[in-house]
């Protein structure tokens, strides 16, 4: 029973204050399987993540078996740099991601659980949801003083929900407003107004529907007008792949606070598995 005495003394307990051989073995390999899942859980994730970074590093992924025809690709790849970044085939409607990490997306990052779910997602997505506030951002960073944007987004924006969210991608902004011009996403203020956000709207709604097709939560058809309705999206505002790249690279840094895709849209735009590379916008 030594052995067993040890792992309990691991834990700050006194093995002798068991009287029960029995549960005493019980107790221990508690402890034993508790310790176990505190480094395979982490040790998976970091296995996912970097089966990621290795299928991302291998430049982009096509489904060879593709029957798509060019017009379904271009309505299609509209959400490509989202699915590239996640490791997905770029030509197909399966998505072909690991499936942990799969889960992860839609359950952790989406909180898709259920069709219920999946709809209300993308009910919320068709939206335009950052788009909706982009002109107000860049009215308040415009004023260069955080009171004074504080006070402007208070002024023009009355949904509580929405100010909030604003108030947080200027925040974002504000930090990574010289990495967008170092990566040359934007060249000054002007030119950020005039590219938008569009591009990271559609794409996330391209991307979504996919998923949810992936999983069954809507058939075919479904995912096609949902898809032709990023496309839409997307059109409406920008002129080139290149534009779709960049307007969606500010989208993500407004969401999250750093600009680190730039490396990816490179990808998208010039290796030639990419299907942008040979398809007109």
């Amino acid at each position: 029973m030594w052995f067993f005495d040890k792992i309990i003394s691991l834990t700050g307990s006194d093995p002798s204050s068991f009287d029960n051989e029995g549960f005493k073995v019980l107790v221990a390999c508690v402890i034993l399987v508790a310790a176990a899942a505190l480094v395979i859980f982490p040790l998976m994730k970091i296995v996912r993540f970097i089966r990621t970074i290795c299928r991302v590093f291998s430049g982009p992924q096509c489904d060879s078996h593709s029957k798509l025809t060019d017009e379904q690709l271009r309505v299609l790849t509209i959400g490509n740099l989202y699915a590239y970044q996640q490791g997905g085939w770029l030509n197909s409607l399966k998505l072909n991601i690991d499936t942990s990490r799969f889960n992860s997306i839609m359950h952790e990052w989406w909180g898709i659980y259920s069709q219920a779910d999946a709809i209300g997602t993308l009910q919320y997505l068709l939206q335009g949801t950052f788009s909706i506030t982009f002109e107000d951002v860049c009215n308040a960073y415009a004023l260069h003083d955080s009171a004074k944007a504080a006070s402007y987004l208070k002024q023009h924006i009355e949904n509580e929900d929405l100010r909030e969210r604003a108030a947080h991608q200027l925040e974002n902004l504000n930090k990574c407003y010289n990495d967008l011009v170092r990566d040359g996403i934007v060249q000054d203020e002007a030119s950020m107004r005039k590219l938008g956000v569009m591009g990271w709207d559609a794409g996330r709604l391209n991307f979504v529907a996919r998923a949810c097709y992936c999983t069954g939560y809507i058939e075919e058809a479904e995912l096609w007008q949902l898809l032709q309705r990023a496309y839409d999206m997307a059109h409406s505002e920008l002129h080139s792949w290149k534009e779709l790249a960049n307007s969606y690279m500010l989208g993500r840094t407004l969401w999250g606070g750093n600009c680190d895709m730039a490396g990816l849209a490179e990808d998208l735009l010039t290796k030639p598995a990419s299907p942008w590379t040979r398809l007109p916008w």
